[in-house]
């Protein structure tokens, strides 16, 4: 799990140091666009490749599904179009993941941050200018917000049915947990 954690930190890190080593403009519509076309034009090909070397065997299953919530045939019809479209870490309270590629959460998770980066950078930079100190606050209070959100969702699952190690587990792979 750490290992997750970290790498996700990683990669918002090295953005940040390029991006703002070329002096990007971050409100600019054309940064957007070229931002996102390189993120897409990254991850998919082998998300892309990764769910067609799985989707034989999600085939040969198809019919045998009996675990919940992928015993009801519209919610694997729902996980399958969710995974295509990268978008399966969304639901909040569904484990689409799990259906056909489970790691693929992450990918997911990704396109949540990556979306978000463009328009967080303007908000977040003055602070950072102004004052390392505040910038260290402001971390720490990010990091505080989230534990009580990760706390706080996990519970809420919890009390809405779900069993403590599946609310965990839906709780760890959701994107707006994670920021």
């Amino acid at each position: 799990y750490a290992a997750v954690v970290f790498f996700f930190q990683l990669s918002g890190f090295v953005n940040c140091v390029v991006y703002e080593a070329r002096g990007s403009a971050y409100g600019a519509p054309s940064f957007r666009a070229k931002f996102w076309h390189k993120r897409v034009v990254r991850l998919a090909p082998t998300y892309f490749v990764a769910l067609l070397m799985f989707a034989p065997l999600l085939v040969a299953a198809w019919g045998a599904f009996d675990v919940l919530p992928f015993g009801h045939e519209p919610t694997r019809v729902v996980a399958v179009v969710a995974t295509a479209l990268g978008i399966q870490a969304w639901d909040p309270t569904v484990p689409l993941w799990r259906l056909w590629n489970y790691p693929a959460w992450a990918v997911s998770d990704e396109a949540v941050f990556y979306f978000l980066f463009p328009f967080l950078m303007p908000i977040l930079k003055p602070i950072v200018a102004v004052s390392r100190r505040g910038a260290y606050a402001l971390l720490c209070l990010l990091w505080i917000a989230q534990l009580f959100v990760w706390l706080g969702y996990t519970s809420l699952l919890e009390m809405s049915g779900f069993g403590s190690g599946e609310a965990a587990d839906v709780t760890y792979t959701f994107p707006l947990v994670r920021i």
